[in-house]
């Protein structure tokens, strides 16, 4: 993949305005998905009360966190928007709740074989985050797809790919650094742009293999 293009189709994406609502769409996303959090302050509370209200804080915790699982989807959707058509409707973002059941097995099983994976050797956590890297895209792509078959597709499309997107998802390790020396303040362009760029990695991706599925038919009917 022709990582200069992507990031330069990135940057022209989000030249202006849409920058902004790009970046407001991940502060939106970050709240939200920080209410779990919220919940782990109860057991700061000393004494029996405190391990109690802990306790209920830690379930509230998960089935938070549980619940807010299709957002993730939601915002894939969004940035897929975003790049296709330039749309920014921030409505994307909560619009795969309906799907809540397929995303959360989806996303169970697959997060469970990557932690499995870093447990073990770290490497095969690597593999396996490489192997699922495109799966909200996947599921936010096809509406109603089974989570089996969002695996499948994503894992197939990551064939042969994953060294190249971790070197892809590499190359950015200096806007992070800068993020750090910044003290947070160059992630108003930083983040918007990565998220872009992540978009199109996808987008490029499903063409590269739209278009050599098409060279393969047409190479069998030469023969």
């Amino acid at each position: 993949m022709d990582r200069s293009k992507i990031k330069s189709i990135a940057k022209t994406t989000i030249k202006d305005s849409l920058k902004w609502k790009v970046l407001l769409a991940l502060i939106i996303y970050a709240l939200i998905l920080g209410i779990p959090s919220m919940f782990d302050g109860l057991g700061t509370i000393e004494g029996e009360t405190g391990a109690i209200l802990g306790a209920i804080g830690g379930v509230l915790s998960v089935i938070a966190a549980v619940l807010l699982m299709p957002l993730s989807v939601g915002l894939a959707l969004y940035m897929l928007n975003v790049v296709r058509y330039k749309e920014d409707d921030i409505g994307y973002l909560f619009s795969k709740f309906d799907e809540f059941v397929q995303i959360f097995i989806c996303k169970l099983v697959t997060d469970l074989q990557i932690a499995l994976g870093y447990c073990l050797l770290i490497v095969p956590g690597i593999i396996w985050q490489c192997k699922y890297s495109q799966l909200d895209y996947v599921i936010a792509d096809n509406p109603g797809i089974k989570w089996d078959e969002a695996r499948k597709k994503a894992a197939s499309m990551m064939d042969c790919m994953k060294m190249d997107y971790f070197v892809f998802i590499l190359s950015f390790i200096g806007w992070y650094f800068l993020a750090v020396i910044t003290f947070g303040i160059a992630l108003i362009y930083i983040a918007p742009y990565v998220k872009t760029a992540e978009s199109v990695y996808y987008e490029e991706l499903r063409s590269k293999i739209y278009h050599s599925a098409i060279d393969a038919a047409e190479s069998e009917k030469t023969e």
